[in-house]
Order: structure tokens, then C-alpha cells, then sequence
């Protein structure tokens, strides 16, 4: 038990009369709380006995299993209560006997010992400043199976089995009923990692014996994790989980192993009339590797979190998930990666903040010829908040699609989609962020580089309610990997249209073009593609209110840059262009104030060695609206990309767009402010070459 001291107080008292005499008085520190800390550590097993050599080789011993480990802390005048609990490794199998006749076997190796389970608990109950309760368990990972024998004159044995890794449970509760008194609850579970099946023994004309498939990995699972504060305290109360990772699968024909998925249902909870934070996290497990053989597959990861809670001033939500990486593959196709699901519905009185996200896993690689990386795992997430009591209301909202695997041609990055996917609901201010990326395509070392992943985020609100809106949708297409050819760039879109009675509204949409692929594999000669469009359907802003009213609205296109050649003579791909015409709408009273901003940014053009380099993307901003206000600002932009650079002879650098604004502004009631600027984009670069034009600006 460890002891925890108040800081000890030291001050001086001085004779008054005399000024001579001091008399130092300390208060030594005294023990003003405990923590328990409980540790287990599970035994790891045993490896087997070796097989005996002869004619035909003895069968390898199997490993023993590691032992299962569990920790409890629950001290009841503790204030500080921690469990952890790892089980043990199973150990490995021993390997099988050396066949040393002709035509003889080699023995089989042994069977890897089961991995153990851990399960971890902690309680904390008593009065203090601050309570906290920690539970973490991890499961042990599967013992390997043992090597198969040798038969240098026959045929080598087959590798040992293995187990799955060993499964993790664990549960933490705190309360404390000092008045303000804060509880902390965590829970941490990992699931073990499968066993690595068994090397198939060597045989005639070097070929080996059946290699064994890798083990799964273990379930990670969480029971409870609750923390309560009957006086007042800030409460913080989070619930993590990590399903095990696939074991590899061996030399000859060994599978890896599943990862396994983590899920999470509404295992937090607590209550208290202060602040209270509720996380919870899931991560899938990455599939085991393979030689050759299947890769294992990977893992979900999926969290869900409803609450309602009347009692708190200030409600926090995390809903996290990821998908586990696909397996990879030494002689054949990587796995794919997992999928990933998030969802989230709070409600409360006070203050509302919710945050979601959701990642799809990335695919795994290959180092095979001829042979592709996997694809990223698809994403998916919704939610809601509401404050009952009219308390301000934020959603963080975050969609990514999985990143492609690298391999002699990529694999492909998940395209990633928002429709309507969040809502919130209040009378005070409301603001809600969706933002969405495309997974990036995976590297190819001799072919066609992953095609990256499209991105989509639109959102319509029509709901009367808060008086202050702030909405932003954002939407980013996924990167272009480099490859021997160049996959096409992906492309996004954003709108954002709103109907609200509130009096501030502040709205913005943007949209982001995903990158040319480019050429980075030697002795390419092919060209990079051009870059991605970043498309804005529509910003719409409608304030039903007949008083005054601020609406602000915002939108931006961004064109992805083009595709760069970094060996051989292709050319670079041509950055994209952005054009925006009438893209914002706003409807407000005769009494009210609108800003509008429209920017359109061409992308740059990609680099070139001794192919023609890109040009830069033109931008088309223009915006011409009549309206009766009392204030009106008409603000519009177009930037050019920048042409691409030359880095070696036959012709110059790439050349600059051009760019085009236009702002046409008529206000029937009071002021108006209308401004336009074009910027055209520069000349690329040149290095043992002229440097590119640049563009013209109208």
C-alpha cells in the first residue's frame, strides 16, 4: 500500500521586543489519503521438449499454458484503488526430431501452451478530496507452435498448432461523498495476441513441411465503469478496449490469425451535479501475417454511448472506435483493413459537449510481385445532442476512411461519407462540426498506386431554437501515394444549408481536393495525374427571425494539387481547377447584417524531372447578389495554383492559372461592402531549365 502526504506548512514567529529570537514551526506532512496498488502477473508456460531424432523424427513436446492472473483492489479506506492483471504466455512448443533416414519424416513439432486470461477489478468507496479507481487487464498471447522436424532426405514435419491469445475482463467503480469531492474511473482492456503457428521442417529439395495457422486474438471486455459523486465533484469516467491481434501464420501455407473486434455499449455511467466526462474507446485488432498463406482478417471497432443526465451543470461524451490493420502477406494479397462504427446520443440539462469519431483500419502490405496491399476499412458514425435546460450545445464530429496498403500496387483508401449525420437541439447556442477525409491510397512499388478514398460531408438543418449557430461542414478527399503508374485523384464535397431562428448565425463549408498520384517507382516513365476537385454544392443560410439578425457565411473550394514525378520522364499532373458561381444564398429580415466570403483556390501544379510540368489550377470566384439589408459585405476571392517545378531539360516549368473574380452587389436597404480579388498563380520553378509563366488575374 502506498501512502499519499499532505504538504507539511512551515512559518516563523518573531519576539517582537528583541527581534533576536525566531522560532520555527512546522507542521510535518501526515498521511491524508492511501492508494492500493494490486499487481498480478500471470506465469508464463514452459517451452516443450524437443522431439527425439531417427528415422522418422519424434513429435516436439507441447508448451505448458501460462497462468490466468487476477487482481483486485478494493480497499474501503483507500481513496486511490488501482487492479492490474496480466496473464501469463503460453509457452512455445517444442520442436519436432530430425528424420534421418531416406525417405523418413521429420517429427511434428509441439503445440504452443494456451494463453491465459486476466481479469482485473477495482472498487473505490471512501470519502476524500478526490477518488479514483483503476482496472486494467491484459490478456497473454498464445504460445507458438514448435518448428517441425528436418528430413533432409524426406519430408520436414509439420509446424506445432497454436492457441488464441487470452481473453481480458475487467470492471472499475469510484464514488466519494465529500462534499466536491472528484472521482476518477478508468478501465483499460487488452485482448492477447493469437500464437505464431509452427515453421513447417525442411525437407528434400528444400521444401518444408505444412506450416500451422496463427492463433486469433483474444476478446478484450469491459463489464462496468461507473464513478458517482453524491457531493457535487467533477466525475471523469473512461472505458477502453483492444481486441487482440491475430498471430502469424508460418512457412508453408499457415493462415494468420483474426484480430479480434472490441465493442462497447454503454459500459460508463455515473452521476453528479457538477462536471461529468464519459469516454469510451474501441479498437479492433490487426489480423495476423502470413508468409504464404491468407492473411487474418482484422478486427471491428465500434462504441456506443446513449445517456440522458438531468443531474450535471456540464456533460462531456468521447465515442471513439477504429478498425484493426489487415494482416500482411509475404507471397500473396494483404488483408483488408477493419471497419469502424461510432455512435453517440447525449442529453442533458446544463451544458452539452459531444465528440465522435470513427477510423477505418489500415490495410495491410505486401512485398510480393505482382501482388496488391489491402484496402482501408469503411468508417460510419452518427450521433446527437440535446440540453433540456438551455444549455450551450457542441458536437465535434470526425469521419475518416482507412488508409490503402502499400504492395507492387497499392491497395485502395476507403471513401468516407456524412449525410445529415449529427443534430443538436437547445435553446442557446448550438454548434455543430462535421468533418470528413477520404483514406489515402496505398504505395505501389511496381504498379498502379492505391486509388485513395472520396469524401462527402453535407448537412441540413431546419429547426427553430438556439439563439446563437455555428455550423461547419468539411470534406477532404484522401492522399495520392506514390507508385511505378499513378492511380486518379479523388474528389470531395461539401454543402452546409440552414434554417434556423436564432439571431447569430455563423456558417462555413469547405471542400478539399485530393492530390494526383505521382511517379516514385525507378524505371517509370509514366505521367502523375492531375489533381482532384473539392466541389461546394451549396451554403445556405435562411434566418426565419423578424428582428435583427447577424448572419455570417463562409465557403471555400480548394482544388487538389497535381501529381509529382520523381524518376524518369512523365510529366506532372495539372493541378485542379476551383470554380464557385452563386455558391452562397442567405435570407435574413430588412433589419439584419450578412457577410458573405466565396474563395476558390486552384491547386498547384506537380514537379517534373524531364517531362513537361504541371500547370496550376485556375480559380473562378463570382457572386453577384441583390438584396435589402441593413448591412451587406460581398467578399470574393479566386487564388490560382502555382504552376509545377522543372528539374531538368526539355522545355520550362510548368505555368501559373489564371484566376477570376467577381463580386456584383446591390443592397436595397443600407451599406454595402463589395470587395473582389483574383490572384493569379506563379511561374514554376526552373532548375537547369526556364521557369514557367505565370497567370493572368481578371
Amino acid at each position: 500500500m502506498r501512502h499519499q502526504a499532505c504538504a507539511g506548512v512551515c512559518f516563523f514567529l518573531f519576539d517582537r521586543s528583541t527581534i533576536l529570537a525566531a522560532i520555527l514551526i512546522c507542521v510535518l506532512a501526515v498521511p491524508c489519503g492511501h492508494a492500493a496498488n494490486v499487481t498480478v502477473n500471470g506465469a508464463n508456460g514452459t517451452t516443450g521438449s524437443a522431439g527425439s531424432t531417427g528415422a522418422n523424427g519424434g513429435p516436439g513436446g507441447a508448451g505448458t499454458a501460462g497462468a490466468d492472473a487476477t487482481a483486485t483492489a478494493s480497499a474501503p479506506a483507500d481513496t486511490d484503488n488501482t487492479a492490474t492483471a496480466t496473464g501469463g504466455t503460453g509457452g512455445t512448443g517444442g520442436p519436432g526430431g530430425q528424420g534421418n533416414a531416406m525417405g523418413g519424416t521429420g517429427g511434428v513439432g509441439g503445440a504452443g501452451g494456451a494463453a491465459a486470461n486476466a481479469t482485473a477489478s477495482a472498487t473505490t468507496t471512501a470519502s476524500g478530496g478526490f477518488n479514483s479507481a483503476r482496472a486494467i487487464a491484459t490478456g497473454g498471447a498464445g504460445g507458438g507452435g514448435g518448428s517441425g522436424g528436418d528430413a533432409f532426405a524426406g519430408s520436414g514435419g509439420a509446424g506445432g498448432t497454436t492457441v488464441n491469445g487470452g481473453t481480458a475482463t475487467a470492471s472499475a467503480s469510484a464514488s466519494n461523498s465529500q462534499v466536491g469531492g472528484g472521482v476518477s474511473t478508468e478501465v483499460r482492456v487488452v485482448g492477447g495476441t493469437g500464437g505464431t503457428g509452427g515453421l513447417g521442417g525442411e525437407g528434400l529439395m528444400f521444401l518444408r513441411g505444412p506450416g500451422a495457422d496463427g492463433g486469433d486474438g483474444g476478446a478484450a471486455t469491459i463489464g462496468s465503469a461507473t464513478g458517482t459523486s453524491t457531493g457535487g465533484g467533477s466525475v471523469s469516467v473512461s472505458a477502453t478496449s483492444r481486441g487482440g491481434t491475430g498471430g502469424g501464420g508460418n512457412n508453408s501455407g499457415g493462415n494468420g490469425g483474426d484480430g479480434a473486434s472490441a465493442t462497447l455499449n454503454n459500459v460508463v455511467s455515473g452521476s453528479t451535479t457538477g462536471t461529468i466526462n464519459f469516454t469510451q474507446d474501441a479498437t479492433g485488432g490487426g489480423g495476423g501475417a502470413t508468409s504464404n498463406g491468407l492473411p487474418g482478417l482484422a478486427g471491428m471497432g465500434s462504441s456506443t454511448l446513449s445517456l440522458i443526465d438531468t443531474m450535471s451543470a456540464f456533460l462531456t461524451g468521447n465515442s471513439r472506435s477504429a478498425g484493426g490493420t489487415g494482416g500482411d502477406s509475404a507471397q500473396g494479397n494483404a488483408g483488408h483493413g477493419g471497419a469502424a462504427n461510432s455512435s453517440l446520443s447525449l442529453t442533458g440539462n446544463g451544458q452539452v459537449t459531444a465528440n465522435i469519431s470513427a477510423n477505418g483500419g489500415g490495410g495491410g502490405a505486401t512485398s510480393g510481385i505482382g501482388l496488391q496491399g489491402g484496402n482501408g476499412g469503411v468508417a460510419t458514425a452518427s450521433g446527437s445532442a440535446a440540453s433540456l435546460g438551455g444549455g450551450s450545445v457542441q458536437f465535434n464530429y470526425s469521419l475518416t476512411g482507412g488508409h490503402g496498403g502499400n504492395g507492387t500496387t497499392g491497395g485502395h483508401g476507403a471513401s468516407a461519407s456524412a449525410i445529415n449525420a449529427i443534430t443538436g437541439s437547445t435553446t442557446g447556442g448550438l454548434n455543430l462540426s462535421q468533418i470528413v477525409r477520404g483514406g489515402n491510397g496505398g504505395t505501389a512499388f511496381g504498379g498502379a498506386s492505391g486509388t485513395p478514398g472520396n469524401a462527402t460531408s453535407t448537412l441540413v438543418y431546419n429547426q427553430s431554437g438556439p439563439s446563437i449557430v455555428t455550423m461547419n461542414t468539411k470534406a477532404s478527399a484522401g492522399g495520392n501515394a506514390g507508385g511505378f503508374s499513378a492511380a486518379p485523384a479523388a474528389t470531395s464535397l461539401s454543402s452546409l444549408d440552414v434554417t434556423s431562428t436564432g439571431t447569430f448565425l455563423t456558417l462555413s463549408t469547405e471542400s478539399t481536393g485530393g492530390g494526383g498520384g505521382g511517379i516514385t517507382a525507378f524505371p517509370s516513365n509514366n505521367n502523375a495525374q492531375n489533381g482532384g476537385a473539392g466541389t461546394v454544392g451549396i451554403l445556405r443560410g435562411t434566418a426565419t427571425s423578424p428582428g435583427f439578425v447577424s448572419l455570417n457565411l463562409n465557403a471555400i473550394s480548394q482544388g487538389g494539387p497535381g501529381g509529382t514525378v520523381s524518376t524518369g520522364s512523365g510529366n506532372g499532373g495539372h493541378g485542379a481547377a476551383a470554380s464557385m458561381t452563386d455558391l452562397i444564398e442567405a435570407s435574413a429580415s430588412t433589419a439584419s447584417s450578412v457577410n458573405m466570403m466565396q474563395i476558390a483556390r486552384g491547386g498547384g501544379g506537380g514537379n517534373a524531372l524531364t517531362g513537361l510540368a504541371g500547370t496550376g489550377g485556375n480559380a473562378t470566384s463570382s457572386l453577384t447578389r441583390n438584396i435589402t439589408l441593413s448591412q451587406f459585405t460581398n467578399s470574393v476571392t479566386a487564388q490560382a495554383g502555382a504552376g509545377g517545378e522543372k528539374n531538368g531539360a526539355g522545355g520550362p516549368a510548368g505555368t501559373g492559372g489564371n484566376a477570376t473574380a467577381l463580386a456584383n452587389t446591390t443592397n436595397n436597404g443600407g451599406s454595402v461592402n463589395s470587395t473582389a480579388t483574383a490572384t493569379a498563380g506563379a511561374g514554376g520553378r526552373g532548375t537547369g531549365a526556364a521557369g514557367g509563366n505565370g497567370g493572368n488575374a481578371n
